[in-house]
């Protein structure tokens, strides 16, 4: 790949700290690689070099590419800020002889200490997903100012009892992985001196998506300011993790001899997605300015797709996917994994084999559920003559009250009444485009095919993948963006999101706004409202 001249400008950089702002699609990848390969010319090794990335998937795929431009060549160090934290306190422990006992990739551990302190502080009371109790101990971790008492109850308590439990056993978690390291390089002069002067270059990629502790651990590394940032904080999307864009935006103010680098130019989407992209983010305060664009086609027109409720609104884009299988990749991209429920059910109705990423909901499990195909089965069993469509036993059970009963089960298990209409509607659908229980059960079967051309997806999953035709399901205020976080810095963030999901489309982007959630009226979501105001459609 020839090198555009704002591209060049970031490869043969060499001394001195710089930022990288890297729009969607411009190759930042092969920019980092690119920059290793010139720093390394003519250099036997490379253990000077250290090339930080967000993943251990990313870090392998920068290596591959590395060791494919440059075959022959030592390899420099890619790692994830974790990994390099953890070799941090390796390297204490030998200094010290003392021992810590590594919890981050324990679930069963993590889940035991949690559920005792649960019990101690909140007995009676049903405990959430430990998932979602650990995001936001996570965070509070990364962004100390960070409060959930009011979505977890006595969440402060169980915050403070966790780390105290840990302290007192020796144990450490991934974030206390990158605090502890932090501490280490502040307090202790050995360790200091050791790992400040290990690397004479590094490199970040993805900058926007560190935590303030994270960034503090990379400017004591960095001490000689050879700090190659590569970010773009129009797509910093992991405030639930920690991550603290403010870090890039502040880049500046740390180091004043700082060069900025722009890459602009979209090699992935045509123009008319380019366009309407970069004028929603652009509504958004808090951000580089940046003017981007692409040499690529004008494109297809961007779809705004209004539609009745949950259930059309699946049918409508698993239509449209059969129409288009075979001719490029799709992906159906929604805010929460719930929504992935409806998808599935129709693409199972269509024949149509996918992959999902960002979580995978067994809905079949669920007790409702389970509670209603039992009677469906049972209704085809005791039948003597003429067997009863599902439709007409689930509407037989709504009757005698089977709305109440799942609203009541759902609100005594802490799920909201969201989530029971949602069930609901998906209950209603299943029962109507099936005409028999074993019909039933295949529908809900999950077809996973990891060489699907369809990809269904969270925005925060999608975020580095691209596909020729993307949806944005599921665009109404309270979903998309959620409705606890419609104002001030929050929705800049949800707004960051969206902007993900837009620019995960090469060729064809649909956004579509579902009318009714269950029995609820919404309003389109303001994003969709700002792209069509926007779009470029002449």
């Amino acid at each position: 790949m020839r090198l555009s001249d704002s591209q060049k400008k970031a490869v043969y950089h060499r001394e001195g700290p710089c930022l990288v702002l890297a729009g969607p699609g411009s190759g930042k990848t092969t920019v980092i690689t690119r920059r290793i390969g010139f720093l390394t010319d003519g250099i036997t090794g490379s253990d000077w070099l250290l090339s930080v990335t967000f993943t251990r998937a990313a870090g392998r795929e920068m290596a591959v590419r590395y060791a494919r431009l440059y075959p022959g060549r030592d390899l420099p160090h890619f790692g994830t800020v974790h990994s390099l934290c953890n070799r941090i306190i390796y390297d204490y422990e030998n200094i010290t002889g003392n021992r810590f006992h590594r919890i981050g990739g324990d679930a069963k551990v993590k889940q035991k200490i949690l559920e005792d302190i649960w019990l101690k502080v909140n007995k009676g009371v049903n405990m959430p997903e430990s998932d979602e109790v650990f995001s936001l101990i996570s965070r509070r971790t990364n962004r100390p100012e960070y409060s959930s008492d009011g979505f977890i109850r006595n969440f402060d308590k169980i915050y403070d009892m966790y780390n105290a439990y840990k302290r007192q056993n020796n144990l450490v978690d991934f974030d206390d992985m990158v605090l502890f390291a932090k501490e280490l390089l502040e307090n202790d002069e050995r360790i200091r001196r050791r790992w400040s002067k290990k690397y004479e270059y590094i490199q970040v990629d993805e900058g926007q998506d560190l935590s303030r502790a994270q960034f503090e651990v990379m400017k004591y590394l960095a001490g000689h300011g050879n700090i190659f940032v590569v970010a773009d904080d129009d797509q910093g999307i992991y405030a639930f993790r920690g991550a603290d864009p403010g870090c890039v935006l502040e880049f500046e103010k740390h180091y004043s001899n700082c060069v900025k680098y722009y890459l602009e130019e979209n090699y992935r989407s045509c123009k008319r997605i380019v366009q309407c992209a970069s004028s929603v983010i652009a509504l958004n305060r808090n951000r580089y300015e940046k003017n981007l664009f692409t040499n690529n086609r004008l494109g297809e027109k961007i779809e705004f797709i209004h539609l009745r409720n949950l259930s059309e609104q699946a049918r409508f884009v698993c239509e449209k996917i059969s129409k288009i299988n075979k001719r490029g990749s799709v992906c159906v991209i929604y805010r929460n994994n719930l929504s992935a429920v409806m998808f599935k059910l129709y693409l199972n109705h269509f024949n149509l084999p996918y992959n999902v990423l960002g979580g995978n909901i067994d809905i079949a499990s669920d007790f409702m559920v389970k509670k209603v195909l039992a009677r469906i089965r049972d209704a085809e069993k005791e039948a003597r003559f003429l067997i009863p469509r599902p439709k007409k036993v689930f509407e037989r059970m709504l009757l005698s009250g089977l709305y109440d009963d799942m609203s009541n089960y759902y609100e005594r298990h802490g799920k909201s009444r969201m989530f029971a209409e949602y069930v609901y509607e998906f209950l209603k659908t299943l029962c109507s485009i099936n005409g028999s229980y074993e019909e039933l059960i295949k529908c809900l079967e999950f077809r996973a095919d990891e060489d699907a051309n369809i990809t269904l997806s969270t925005a925060h999953s999608a975020k580095g993948l691209e596909f020729d035709t993307v949806f944005i399901v599921d665009l109404v205020n309270g979903e998309f963006p959620k409705r606890e976080r419609m104002s001030g810095g929050m929705l800049e963030e949800e707004r960051r999101l969206f902007y993900v999901a837009m620019t995960r489309a090469k060729n064809k982007l649909y956004l579509v706004y579902p009318e009714m959630r269950g029995s609820n009226q919404e309003e389109a979501s303001v994003f969709y409202v700002e792209t069509l105001k926007h779009a470029c459609n002449k």
